[in-house]
């Protein structure tokens, strides 16, 4: 078989290697044309090479005008970068002489260009009146025009409804000119000024409503009181490389001529590191000291990246790459901060991977985010969105337009656990054709197959298929009005992060990269004929290679099988061994758990029936309820451990349904109270007035688990109870279905798969907010599978959960009264005489028992160990004193243990029936205590009324004399006073058997509590 896998993956090696060789090709942009001198410049003359040449001579240097814009700018150490100082390198390189840029106001500049302080610039726009006094270029740039406006100023879109807005213009500029011919703005005001001070005045005392104006983003970093935004829609400014005076013309000429041979190709690469230089600039002023320290301290960060969610971030695999959308943002991170972003090498596929990685702190930060719910905001942090799309049904493009009624008789593909999957059963809840796939190229292949006839996913999937994939028979045919956000995710410890992250947001332009994906293509026609060759001669040699391979494997597949059933052998006995320990460890981790459990709840109960204070009784209350807990969740540990080892039994006992599902009303009842819940129970009587047979303590466990979990997980609404007859075979057998539905949290497909494993709960929140340990729903699902049931679970987020099983019951005829005989729950406290022997060794455990054989009116005899037992019958039987009624026997002692002196006992002729007192509970453990002569086994911790049950099984109750219990009567009269419960009306009749109570007897009968109370207390003191 070792061979066969060789055998496999270097096919899928060979499939792997053609994969490659045809996987998609980007289209590159042709590379950009340099030129190391203007003489080389293609269509330059002699005549301008002489007068450049001259110019040369004439001048140190030239100075390049321009405006204080993302252009052109001061750095913190006072140096002029942006565009502007790229252009100025570029042209010192190209003529051999140093250009200058400086900064200056517009009129400024202006004048200066006049007068010749300035030789050139590139911040004018070419128009035909300014052809005719300067020289210039086609355009070098293009630029937004953008509006400079006060935080928190009224929205524009509000102030045209009611007048023409006022815009601020530089005096001199065409920038007026340019936005009315745009038709953005039917009608405004212009006011011209000619210095910045002027703008901020004018704006912050609202007598003009923006500054327009183009490449003005460093206004918001000198005044923070303003923020800038372009104008929508875009309306653009082009502006030229100029010169004022006309000796200068032949260098503007040869500029032109760059730009008409290629030239193009070398400003879009300055202008990008100009806008490299002004991101970088922007981000350096806006981070703060703590933030440089943060960067300083973690230069490494861990990314998650979902390598399929095109355009945002996918993995080109012809490229060895990730790239998209969220790539791009990150390297503008990286190139302005200094940052560096790793990729971790495990691959995502969907969005709660890169979440799940981000919130274990695996990566720091997770890419190609959909933005998620609300609970999961409480655990991560989310950086400011930079892409908003819309969800779509997707089709072929020959399939007909739909409406939305008619997306109910379709059959739809989905991604599986996806956020497209929960949305679409919140828009369509009652979708019957929902077909689930892995990933979104499953969905596509399963739409190309006719298996499926419409996809939901987004917009940007549509683009996965036709760019990327290039399967352009795929359009959106119907688009909802949810949105949808993208995003990075972030570990909450990285919050500095975070606000990295944004401020980058803030500053670059997302638009340029977003549409930059939106709109790219992919070229798959040469990698086709490309892949063809190779094809052929990779299957020839790999099949060759298969075939070589496969005679190899029929030689050794009879030694193989040999080795593996040798294997198969060794770990069967490996596994024996191990869970025969597993077994043993959880015997003994019983008994040390449940013996100290038997004297905190032991003497919680003995404690509570003595008077005292009402508050230490509250107290003594809260301590029995939380052992029970505790000894829940000891149970629950050794029936998991039960169900896994196939230990567990179940009883074939007469039972009534009724009584169970009263004991779990009275149980629930109070919580459910307490959280304002309707509990409603509907409950149909079996026929004939039969019973059941069954395991009862088992199924009261499943409906208790069931029960309880609803109202834990239900903060408002209610939880309905049923248990309907399916069907009824003549007199003798009897079909059920049961049903359990809250209006809870509810959950979703990928929880309700995880409920059901030990240990594990929907969600490790949950485990926060409402406790539990994880083991309730597999307990009940093994329950279930073991009686023949199956335990069938619907459920809807924010909706609730509905549980439901059939169970078949053989039924007998059999009386109620024995029944009632027999269950422990309702036991009246008996009064026994006689004398048992208690064989224990724990101080703590003999103090509980005999204080309870003490209060039935059983004397006792102690012994510390088996040996110790023994010798007390040996000499009670030679001294022909009268034989012990019963014998607790306890399983686990020094010296010698419970089933050795058993056996000696009996081996006496000792016929005393001895019950056994153990805290291992396991499967079998009674059973085999049988087998060795023990009749009975309580087993610890032990509640009073099971001990009375054990008992009362061997030895007949007596009449109290009338002196007993009197003092236990008034006590718990006392308590039933207080609080004014009408129950004490029940112990009236033994009331009255004491002659000294007739008074307090008539005053309770009359309701007059408070008497009653003050009676009492004096008949307290005089008995």
């Amino acid at each position: 078989m070792i061979i066969l896998k060789n055998a496999y993956y270097m096919l899928l090696m060979a499939i792997f290697t053609f994969g490659l060789l045809t996987f998609p090709r980007e289209v590159n942009a042709a590379p950009a044309v340099y030129f190391t001198s203007f003489r080389d410049v293609p269509g330059v003359t002699e005549e301008e090479i002489i007068a450049i040449e001259l110019l040369i001579e004439q001048h140190d240097y030239f100075i390049y005008g321009m405006l204080k814009n993302d252009e052109a700018f001061y750095t913190i150490n006072g140096e002029i970068t942006g565009f502007a100082a790229r252009m100025t390198g570029w042209l010192t390189e190209l003529f051999g002489i140093p250009f200058i840029p400086a900064i200056f106001e517009w009129t400024e500049l202006i004048d200066g260009l006049e007068s010749g302080e300035i030789d050139f610039t590139g911040q004018l726009t070419r128009t035909e009146e300014r052809t005719l006094i300067y020289t210039m270029t086609d355009p070098i740039a293009k630029r937004t025009l953008d509006t400079v406006r006060v935080k928190d100023a009224e929205p524009l879109s509000d102030i045209i409804q009611k007048r023409s807005p006022s815009f601020v213009f530089y005096t001199g500029t065409v920038t007026e000119i340019v936005l009315a011919s745009s038709g953005v703005f039917d009608d405004f005001e212009a006011i011209h000024v000619d210095h910045p001070e002027e703008v901020i005045e004018l704006l912050k005392s609202e007598e003009a409503d923006a500054f327009i104006g183009d490449g003005v983003m460093s206004l918001s970093i000198d005044f923070p009181d303003f923020y800038v935004e372009p104008i929508y829609p875009f309306v653009f400014g082009f502006t030229s490389f100029s010169a004022r005076n006309t000796d200068f013309s032949p260098i503007v000429n040869v500029v032109q001529k760059v730009l008409e041979n290629g030239g193009m190709s070398i400003l879009a690469e300055l202008y990008a590191l100009g806008r490299e230089d002004f991101i970088r600039h922007r981000v350096s002023v806006l981070l703060s000291e703590e933030e440089w320290l943060f960067i300083e301290n973690n230069p490494v960060i861990r990314v998650a990246a979902n390598s399929l969610s095109y355009p945002f971030g996918f993995f080109n695999t012809w490229k060895g790459e990730f790239q998209g959308i969220s790539h791009d943002i990150l390297r503008e991170v990286e190139i302005s901060t200094g940052l560096r972003f790793e990729i971790i090498e495990q691959e995502f596929t969907d969005t709660d991977e890169v979440l799940r990685s981000v919130e274990e702190g695996q990566a720091h930060l997770g890419i190609s985010v959909i933005r998620p719910a609300e609970e999961l905001q409480d655990r991560l942090l989310f950086s400011n969105n930079f892409f908003k799309g819309q969800y779509a049904l997707l089709s072929h493009i020959g399939f007909p337009n739909i409406s939305i009624n008619e997306v109910l008789y379709l059959r739809v593909g989905v991604v599986e656990n996806s956020i497209y999957e929960e949305l679409f059963n919140s828009i369509f809840p009652e979708h019957l054709n929902l077909m689930l796939y892995a990933h979104m190229d499953y969905t596509v292949r399963a739409l190309e197959a006719g298996e499926i006839d419409m996809i939901f996913s987004s917009l940007h999937g549509v683009l996965h298929f036709t760019n990327f994939l290039e399967r352009t028979g795929i359009r959106a045919n119907i688009i909802f009005d949810e949105s949808y956000y993208i995003s990075f995710a972030i570990n909450q410890d990285m919050y500095l992060l975070s606000s990295i992250i944004n401020h980058v947001i803030d500053v670059i332009d997302i638009s340029l990269i977003s549409d930059d994906w939106m709109g790219r293509t992919f070229d798959y026609s040469l990698r086709l004929l490309e892949a063809q060759r190779p094809y052929f001669i990779s299957a020839l040699f790999f099949l060759f290679v298969a075939l070589i391979l496969l005679g190899i494997l029929l030689k050794q597949i009879s030694k193989e099988r040999q080795s593996l059933e040798k294997l198969v052998e060794e770990r069967t006995h490996d596994l024996k061994v191990a869970s025969d320990a597993k077994t043993e460890f959880l015997a003994n981790m019983s008994h040390e758990l449940r013996t100290p459990m038997n004297s905190i709840m032991g003497f919680s109960e003995l404690a509570l029936e003595h008077e005292m204070d009402d508050k230490i009784r509250v107290y003594l209350e809260k301590i029995t309820e939380n052992s029970h807990s505790l000894l829940q969740i000891i149970n629950d540990i050794l029936d998991v451990s039960k169900i896994e080892t196939g230990k567990i039994e179940l009883k074939y006992v007469p039972f009534d349904l009724d009584d169970i599902f009263d004991r779990c009303y009275s149980i629930i009842l109070p919580e459910a109270k307490e959280k304002n819940l309707e509990l409603f129970f509907h409950i149909d009587p079996i026929p004939y007035d039969n019973l059941l047979l069954g395991d009862p303590v088992r199924l009261h466990q499943v409906f208790i688990n069931l029960i309880s979990n609803a109202v834990k997980f239900t903060d408002k609404g209610q939880i309905k109870v049923v248990s309907a007859i399916v069907s009824c075979i003549e007199e003798n057998k009897v079909t059920i279905f049961c049903e359990i539905q809250d209006s809870g949290i509810g959950m979703s497909r990928k929880q309700i798969a995880q409920v059901f494993e030990p240990f594990t709960q929907a969600d490790s929140s949950m485990t926060r907010k409402h406790g539990g340990t994880g083991l309730g729903l597999p307990i009940v699902k093994n329950f279930l599978k073991l009686m023949g049931s199956d335990l069938k679970v619907e459920s809807n987020l924010g909706i609730g959960t509905k549980f439901s099983f059939e169970l078949t019951f053989d039924t007998v005829k059999t009386s109620k009264t024995i029944l009632e005989h027999n269950n422990i729950l309702n036991l009246e406290k008996p009064y026994f005489n006689g004398e048992v022997l208690v064989c224990e060794d724990n101080e703590v455990n003999q103090m509980v028992i005999t204080e309870h054989l003490e209060q039935i009116g059983l004397k006792f005899v102690i012994a510390e160990n088996g040996q110790i037992g023994i010798d007390i019958i040996k000499e009670r039987m030679e001294s022909g004193k009268p034989p012990f009624d019963l014998i607790f026997m306890d399983m686990h002692m020094p010296v010698m243990d419970g089933l050795l002196a058993t056996k000696n006992i009996i081996a006496m002729g000792y016929n005393t029936p001895i019950i056994a007192l153990t805290a291992n509970i396991m499967s079998g453990s009674s059973e085999m205590y049988r087998q060795r002569g023990v009749k009975d086994c309580i087993g610890k911790p032990f509640m009073s009324q099971e001990l009375w049950a054990c008992i009362l099984k061997y030895l007949e109750p007596v009449e109290r004399s009338n002196d007993f219990g009197r003092k236990e009567l008034l006590i718990e009269l006392q308590s039933l006073l207080k609080t004014k419960n009408g129950d004490c009306l029940d112990l009236l009749p033994k009331l009255r058997l004491i002659p000294e109570a007739e008074e307090l007897a008539d005053q309770i009968e009359a309701l007059d509590f408070k008497e009653a109370l003050e009676t009492l207390l004096k008949l307290k003191t005089m008995i």
